[in-house]
């Protein structure tokens, strides 16, 4: 007879196996998927993103995920305030690209610089 620290395992497993379209347990074969993230007023503040970035561009966050500029600005709660993007707190919203390796001290020091003052997106270089 096998011990019940072995069977109630080996159980729980093949119950998770079999659940039928079952995202978190991976038996529909894609995996969990993220719920939608809607931005409200996207026209508006689309109108106010700077030039060359779009709601679709790819932003990174200090840990190296990547997102798009709408899901970025939807967990900022990002409205439009006096004609200026603005966060959840009222802080004004920046774009940074990192800079080239060769600039890239100069860079540093602008974007500590933004962070003092601003909400800073970081955008992917192209």
């Amino acid at each position: 007879m096998l011990p019940i620290t072995r069977v109630v395992p080996c159980l729980l497993l093949a119950v998770a196996l079999a659940l039928p379209g079952c995202d978190r347990y991976g038996s529909s074969g894609k995996g969990a998927t993220a719920p939608k993230i809607t931005l409200p007023n996207a026209d508006a503040i689309a109108k106010r993103l700077p030039d060359g970035v779009v709601l679709d561009s790819i932003t990174m966050d200090i840990h190296g995920s990547e997102g798009t500029v709408a899901e970025e600005l939807a967990r900022l709660k990002a409205t439009v305030k006096d004609k200026v993007l603005v966060d959840g707190r009222g802080r004004e919203i920046r774009f940074y690209t990192p800079q080239e390796e060769g600039r890239a001290m100069r860079g540093e020091a602008k974007y500590r610089e933004l962070i003092e003052k601003y909400t800073v997106v970081l955008l992917m270089p192209e």
